[in-house]
């Protein structure tokens, strides 16, 4: 009735019908709601797991759309769940199991709802393979709802590598340590790799995480540059929080904030925006620098920086200034940093 999927949808659609106001499905309503597309003469019950289409099939009933990413590179996972999670949107991780009891292998999917994360506060922001320090990457563990383990199960990113032979090859992975333990019952006898990421996520919002990321790679490229001409106020590497979040959320956070003066809170909290934004948060010795706001709801053609939020007003000011020099038009206008540099040439 239940197998791992069913529970893994089960478990977010908990949230997300409170999110988005969809009827919540029990599991059997799921079954059935993912094995609609099945052949007439194969059965929804008893049922021993679901399909990755059968499990987007029951999200696109509940009127969410499927969102599927390879999460085998563990930059890409950490960034994504980060992301979407710090925005309200829980996510089912589908991981590799590889048992290798008793000298035999044998290989196996599982599905888990991702429900959390925990940031390793004391450690130096990494910097990610793009070549900007990324927040996200912080992430040393994160909280499931596995229905094999319980409620708020850990999963530790610990580095360790798997190796098994397959077929005849060796072959290894990156493991992530989990409490799963193979038909021996020894924790060593399995190893766990993330394989792929799961979110239903609401119709409106159209642009992913991997399109704000490669604007920010750029733009933090060109701040390099300045910096590296020795004209940019700020010399360190900056770091940058990206996520996403909804408009009251935004704004809630912005009545919070000290750091903004009254009137520009007040144009701040009285605009009006989407109700889906991607937020880029810069900051460099924990002291934030400046916000930066994407619409979610917008389409990839015409994905372009909402609104930048001053929070330090000489880095600010000196953007506004050296983005309308005609060597910076030049050199960046048809490049994808231009999507944030436009808006502060567009200043005055």
């Amino acid at each position: 009735m239940a197998a791992c999927a069913t529970s893994a949808l089960w478990s977010v659609f908990h949230f997300s019908g409170k999110q988005y106001q969809h009827p919540i499905l029990s599991p059997v309503e799921l079954t059935k709601a993912a094995c609609d597309s099945l052949p007439l003469e194969s059965r929804f019950l008893p049922n021993k797991g679901l399909t990755l289409p059968q499990m987007s099939h029951a999200i696109r009933t509940v009127h969410l759309e499927p969102f599927l990413i390879n999460a085998r590179d563990e930059e890409v996972l950490k960034s994504t769940l980060y992301a979407y999670l710090k925005g309200g949107v829980p996510v089912i991780l589908i991981v590799l199991q590889i048992d290798t009891s008793y000298g035999t292998v044998e290989i196996d999917k599982h599905a888990v709802a991702v429900t959390g994360y925990n940031i390793d506060h004391g450690s130096k922001t990494p910097i990610s393979k793009r070549g900007y320090r990324l927040r996200a990457l912080k992430i040393n563990k994160i909280y499931t709802h596995d229905d094999q383990i319980g409620p708020f199960s850990r999963i530790l990113f610990n580095n360790e590598l798997f190796k098994v032979k397959i077929n005849g090859k060796d072959c290894v992975y990156n493991s992530i340590d989990t409490s799963w333990r193979g038909r021996n019952n020894r924790k060593e006898s399995i190893g766990v790799m993330a394989e792929d990421l799961l979110i239903p996520v609401y119709h409106k919002i159209r642009i992913p995480l991997s399109d704000i990321e490669t604007v920010i790679m750029h733009f933090d490229e060109f701040i390099k540059e300045l910096q590296a001409a020795d004209i940019f106020p700020i010399k360190q590497q900056l770091e940058w929080d990206i996520y996403l979040t909804q408009i009251n959320q935004f704004k809630k956070d912005i009545c919070q904030k000290t750091n903004i003066d009254e009137e520009l809170k007040y144009e701040i909290l009285t605009a009006a925006m989407p109700k889906f934004l991607w937020r880029a948060e810069a900051s460099c010795n924990g002291k934030q620098v400046f916000d930066l706001l994407f619409d979610a709801t917008d389409i990839l053609q015409g994905l372009s920086l909402n609104r930048a939020i001053a929070l330090d007003r000489v880095c600010y000011d000196f953007l506004k200034v050296i983005s309308k020099e005609s060597v910076i038009v030049n050199q960046y206008k048809d490049k994808p940093a231009w999507r944030i540099i436009e808006w502060f040439h567009n200043r005055r």
